[in-house]
């Protein structure tokens, strides 16, 4: 397997109207979506390139952000030495069906990060559009 600590593999869209944000950055950044079925709903899945980057998540209360994941070689590992070094937890590590593990931190100055070990390979390098 193919993993790169430290990387950022993955973002999510974080809103409260995920339509009107996928109508934005497909006009701004030529992103396509594809649903990927999750239990009884869909994850909306950004690809560029045809390669998924990151996806699409509702949240009720309307605070509108990007959700950033670092691949670590260890989530638990990872979690314990966030919080030893003065992180704060948001969510404990947990499993993710077989797609990988995570937890959430905010690091001393309130940004928020998810450790993140997916269950393949780490993604690849793709093309930007210009």
């Amino acid at each position: 397997m193919s993993h790169l600590p430290g990387k950022f593999v993955w973002f999510e869209h974080v809103s409260s109207d995920t339509a009107k944000a996928r109508t934005f950055y497909e006009a701004l950044c030529g992103w396509t979506t594809q649903p990927m079925p999750m239990g009884d709903q869909n994850y909306d899945i950004i690809t560029n390139a045809g390669a998924g980057i990151g996806g699409y998540r509702a949240d009720k209360d309307g605070h509108a952000y990007w959700a950033s994941y670092l691949s670590v070689a260890d989530v638990d590992k990872s979690y314990k030495a966030a919080l030893a070094a003065g992180a704060k937890s948001v969510a404990e590590p947990m499993d993710f069906g077989p797609v990988g593990r995570a937890a959430v931190v905010t690091d001393p100055t309130g940004a928020r990060v998810s450790l993140w070990k997916g269950a393949g390979d780490d993604p690849a390098r793709i093309a930007q559009r210009a």
